[in-house]
């Protein structure tokens, strides 16, 4: 833009009076080195203006000179002119003036004082781009415009468009900073390096091109865009399933675009609920979480969102939402999904309906689990048990060994929402009156009593709030987790009671107990028993010495009352003073039949060697009473349990307590260039033929005279029956 520039004289009386460059076209004073725009109209005051010989007189007119090195060149001359109230200025217009010093002198060519240190001023030129954000855009979609400057001071920005009439630009530009202008807009205030986008929407769809214009320097820019019209879809799932009192999460799918309005049930189906689903993380999917029970105002209608997604009630109609308080009735309801406001008079219709059918609830019963010593630790919620269960850590079981997890399973529907609604409650508690809980005893109520309390004692008594449980909404499951390691029992008037061996616990669920619950009125129950944690092992002979074979593959098998999933370190270690020491250790698995086995590699160690086997309870308290490490006596013999095949002949010797009757299997097989095979099984009375004397021989290494004596034996007797 250019401004004009007008000669004239005033006579002047008296002092003067200061120029207001607010009542002129000038843009900034001239009161510095600059540097300063082209095409901004710069202001001198003509007031008290000197020279570097004397004082400037009144309507003098001054040259404007460019420097090149150490001289200067004649640009133009700058007449005074006048503001509103008279007093008079220079204005000097730079739209026409090169990048470069400058510098003012009077008639006389003396060097005008301005403020700087030399005198001299910089113009300079303003670089100014924009770009858009994306090349194109979908109708209603918002993007932004991104807009760069060297000049970090703040200025205006004229936008315009043939493309685009004043009151449609006023619309795409819709910020708060903007106003029209001759069939523009302007954007006031812009600073590039803190200020530089802004955010546009086109309704229509074109190819719109715009120039950006700074309103005090010649600076410009052009950008273009492409606008789509927006081809949006919504849809729901065929059919979305949930019994009353649980909730169910739905996918709201969307294409161009990150927002829908959905409408659930209708004022005649006594629910109804109106809101905005917005995709936050702009994935193409918005979930919903309907909560059947007491969908009421203060509970969102039942409806939120997730991390990703956000629903919104819409609460401007009165029509629009309908609250039930207690649970939603059995019934099917529609949901409808469409672009915003489709529901409305004006608005475009839905997109996709399908339907909630709300189903009846029922609560079928309960089971107990066992799982090892601090596996509540990796458990926090549903999926976390559903792991724990398909891999074994979690196993069916009612025998508990103390200081396990008893794991509780209330196979039931319909308290899915009642748990989320009364967590919210805990969560949003101020401290005022009672404090909301679960198991309140009225809606909810667990109990978990002693059936076996000693003579004259009373039944301990664990507390609900001991008890920790999650909710399988998916699988209408929820899972009680009781800690038998913790010493958080009642018993009277004591606390802080210990889980005992042979203490049985029964474990009752009551819903909706009192007159005023919501929750359909039911009751189940399941018990465990509270065991000693023991573990024994196999192949163990009338000495309760291990037998363990030669082998690579030697193995060492065992069982244990600890949950399956636990630890056990066993370590095979050799006697004091042997000439072939050894130390090996393996920690196993407890299975889910309650075995282990442990393999090592004795091939190098001769028969009658001896040595120890130590069982240590990996993570739990310990085994027995005493709570301490397990060992046994062990040997290597032609009688131990070997992995793999290796063709030799395995024996297993099972003591049970206070059997006074050892029965005794052999089988011998005998190959002869006849192929004959003879199998002969012989019962006796309580003795020991297990092949040992009853001592370990430790002096000599190998087969021995007694043993050599042993095997003669067994070979006499073997010939005597085959001639019987």
């Amino acid at each position: 833009m250019v401004f004009s520039v007008f000669a004239g004289t005033v006579a002047f009386a008296g002092t003067a009076a200061a120029a207001n460059i607010e009542q002129t076209d000038a843009d900034e004073p001239l009161n510095s080195a600059g540097p300063y725009f082209q095409g901004s109209v710069l202001f001198l005051d003509a007031d008290g203006l000197t020279t570097t010989d004397g004082d400037v007189e009144d309507g003098e007119t001054l040259t404007l000179r460019s420097i090149d090195g150490d001289s200067t060149s004649f640009e133009t001359t700058i007449n005074p002119s006048e503001d509103d109230d008279g007093e008079p200025y220079y204005a000097i217009d730079t739209s026409s003036l090169d990048a470069g010093q400058y510098l003012l002198t009077d008639e006389d060519g003396t060097t005008v004082v301005i403020a700087s240190a030399d005198n001299e001023f910089e113009i300079a030129e303003q670089s100014l781009s924009a770009e858009f954000d994306s090349d194109s855009v979908n109708t209603d979609d918002p993007t932004t415009v991104m807009l760069d400057s060297n000049r970090g001071s703040e200025f205006d920005v004229r936008v315009s468009s043939e493309d685009l009439s004043e009151s449609e630009l006023e619309e795409v530009f819709g910020t708060d900073n903007v106003t029209t202008d001759d069939g523009d807009v302007i954007i006031s205030d812009v600073q590039t390096n803190t200020n530089d986008e802004f955010f546009v929407t086109f309704s229509d769809a074109g190819t719109y091109n715009f120039t950006f214009s700074a309103e005090d320097t010649t600076a410009e820019a052009t950008a273009s865009i492409d606008v789509e019209e927006t081809d949006e879809s919504y849809s729901l799932p065929d059919n979305i399933n949930v019994e009353a009192g649980d909730t169910v999460t739905f996918p709201v799918d969307m294409e161009d675009s990150t927002s829908a309005d959905i409408v659930i049930g209708s004022t005649s189906d006594g629910y109804k609920v109106t809101a905005e689903v917005v995709d936050d993380d702009e994935d193409g999917v918005a979930n919903v979480t309907v909560n059947t029970y007491n969908p009421t105002a203060d509970n969102n209608y039942g409806v939120s969102g997730d991390d990703d997604s956000t629903v919104n009630v819409k609460t401007g109609n009165v029509d629009d939402n309908t609250p039930v308080n207690g649970i939603l009735d059995t019934a099917n309801y529609d949901i409808e999904v469409g672009p915003s406001n489709w529901y409305t008079d004006s608005g475009d219709g839905s997109s996709d309906i399908s339907t909630l059918a709300v189903t009846e609830a029922s609560i079928t019963g309960a089971q107990t689990w066992t799982a090892p010593v601090n596996a509540d630790s990796d458990i926090s919620d549903e999926e976390d048990v559903i792991e724990a269960i398909e891999e074994g850590t979690i196993t069916q079981g009612s025998d508990i060994a103390e200081g396990d997890l008893a794991v509780v399973q209330v196979q039931a529907s319909g308290l899915a929402g009642y748990v989320a609604a009364q967590e919210q409650a805990i969560e949003d508690f101020d401290g005022e009156g009672d404090a909301p809980q679960v198991f309140n005893g009225d809606d909810l109520d667990l109990t978990v009593e002693q059936e076996n309390p000693s003579a004259n004692r009373e039944a301990k008594m664990l507390a609900a709030s001991n008890v920790d449980y999650i909710v399988d909404d998916e699988n209408n499951n929820m899972f009680l987790l009781i800690d038998t390691s913790e010493s958080n029992l009642e018993q009277g008037t004591e606390s802080g009671v210990a889980f005992e061996s042979g203490d049985q616990f029964n474990v009752t669920i009551d819903v909706g107990s009192a007159d005023a619950s919501e929750l359909p009125e039911e009751s189940v129950s399941t018990t465990f028993e509270v065991v000693d944690r023991e573990v024994s092992l196999n192949n163990v002979n009338d000495d309760d010495v291990v037998e363990v074979a030669a082998s690579e593959n030697a193995t060492i098998e065992g069982e244990s009352s600890i949950a399956p999933g636990s630890d056990i370190r066993v370590r095979a270690q050799s006697e004091s003073g042997a000439t072939n020491t050894f130390v090996e250790t393996q920690t196993v698995t407890v299975g889910q039949n309650g075995t282990f086995n442990a393999s090592f590699d004795f091939a190098d160690l001769e028969q009658n060697t001896n040595f120890t086997l130590s069982l240590n309870d990996q993570d739990g308290p310990g085994f027995g009473d005493d709570e301490e490490t397990v060992e046994y006596d062990a040997v290597i013999s032609g009688n131990g349990t070997m992995g793999g095949d290796d063709g030799n002949m395995s024996e297993t010797t099972t003591e049970m307590n206070e059997t006074t009757t050892e029965q005794t299997t052999e089988e011998t097989t005998e190959e002869t260039t006849e192929e004959t095979t003879e199998e002969t099984t012989e019962s006796t009375d309580s003795g020991n033929e297990s092949g040992s004397d009853g001592e370990s021989e430790t002096t000599t290494p190998g087969f021995g005279v007694i043993v050599a004596l042993v095997a003669l034996v067994a070979a006499a007797l073997l010939a005597v029956r085959r001639d019987n």
